[in-house]
């Protein structure tokens, strides 16, 4: 068996992270609404400070948007954004701001 195919039991190991319905909702929007750009140079000034007791800025928020992209370069990103909160933080603020306008 090679690293990804198919596995003993019938099932298929993939190459990379197939996310839910709703994470890829969350991709599909964050993208739509213009949140992910590829202008913020993420591997320069890395991803804006968080933790779980902090909120995030509107703009830091778009700055950590840049997760969606860095799943192109690093299978996961979109995951560990998601497990450790970073995900729903960045929704939080831009929902709140979106519905300010």
């Amino acid at each position: 068996m090679d690293r990804w195919g198919l596995l003993p039991d019938g099932t298929y190991r993939l190459s990379y992270p197939a996310y839910s319905k709703r994470i890829s909702k969350v991709i599909t929007l964050l993208s739509t609404v213009g949140a992910v750009t590829p202008l913020y140079h993420w591997m320069d000034q890395g991803l804006p400070d968080y933790s779980s007791n902090s909120a995030l800025s509107v703009a830091d928020a778009i700055r950590a948007a840049f997760v969606v992209r860095g799943e192109r370069f690093s299978d996961g990103t979109i995951a560990n954004a998601a497990g450790i909160g970073l995900l729903d933080a960045i929704l939080n603020v831009l929902i709140k701001w979106y519905g300010k306008g």
